[in-house]
């Protein structure tokens, strides 16, 4: 479904923290994750491009004129659109021409730092 993303159970020494459900993306907003003390869980790098896939296909259906904006910045049709089977976040576009147009390139992890995820902050 267009919008929603599966959340599996979070089960930690045989006890479900967190029940399997679904994320509305509908509803966003912004947190300042310095505001936290603990970090509860983590996403694995197939869930983050699972939750980034998942973004990117709303935004598209939200944006119907899209596909003509697309074909005017690249100065040609767009003949079809295909989703990496190996990578959902990889689209390659085929032009009128017949070259191919790599849409999304693969996320990258974040930097190593202050900031980002360490073995102590995940459970």
């Amino acid at each position: 479904m267009v919008g929603y993303l599966p959340v599996p159970p979070l089960v930690v020494d045989g006890t479900a923290i967190v029940p399997a459900s679904v994320v509305d993306l509908n509803y966003r907003t912004t947190l300042d994750r310095l505001s936290y003390v603990q970090r509860l869980s983590s996403l694995s790098e197939e869930a983050r491009q699972q939750l980034r896939y998942a973004v990117a296909r709303l935004d598209v259906v939200r944006t119907p004129t899209f596909e003509s904006e697309l074909a005017d910045a690249v100065g040609q049709e767009v003949r079809s659109a295909k989703v990496d089977k190996r990578n959902p976040l990889v689209v390659k576009l085929v032009l009128a021409d017949g070259s191919t147009l790599e849409l999304m390139q693969r996320p990258g992890s974040p930097p190593v730092g202050p900031v980002s995820r360490s073995r102590r902050s995940i459970p």
